[in-house]
């Protein structure tokens, strides 16, 4: 079996910041899904650009209970997950690589959910400690929905 190495993007965060993005205290780079679009979208390119495999999408720090907390409405974290992965994906259609790369590219360009902890959303530290407990049941909640939404808006893969 044959391995292939996959180089994936960079950090959102700081691409969207040194553009002069105002990150949100505790979403981070997922509210500009929201409000930056056209910049996340920029980032992407860019990555496209630098030779990336693999276009992660901004959300992250995108969950239910976290836009809940800052504020936000449901669909307003639903729209900011579809988001993601849309921008991702236009990202991959209109920034085509040169035709000498695409014949050296053994797959196509992918596109990764990106799926933070249940310490991610608490954002105060814990996602590095693992300073949290739920049970399993609690688990699966928290995760569901967003996977669910992240699949049916056409990812190729989740990374967790």
């Amino acid at each position: 079996m044959a391995h292939t190495t996959l180089l994936r993007d960079g950090a959102m965060a700081t691409e969207l910041e040194r553009a002069g993005v105002a990150m949100h205290p505790t979403l981070w780079s997922a509210t500009s899904l929201l409000t930056h679009a056209d910049a996340v979208l920029a980032v992407h390119k860019s990555y496209i650009e630098a030779g990336a495999d693999v276009l992660t999408t901004a959300t992250y720090q995108c969950s239910s209970e976290g836009f809940a907390r800052a504020g936000y409405s449901h669909d307003e974290y639903l729209k900011a997950l579809r988001n993601g992965v849309r921008l991702a994906s236009q990202a991959r259609a209109i920034q085509a690589r040169p035709m000498q790369e695409q014949l050296l590219q053994a797959q196509p360009l992918k596109i990764y959910g990106g799926v933070g902890s249940v310490g991610a959303a608490l954002a105060d530290g814990s996602e590095f400690t693992a300073a949290y407990s739920r049970t399993t049941d609690e688990y699966y909640a928290f995760h569901d929905e967003r996977i669910r939404v992240l699949a049916a808006e056409g990812i190729d893969a989740l990374l967790l």
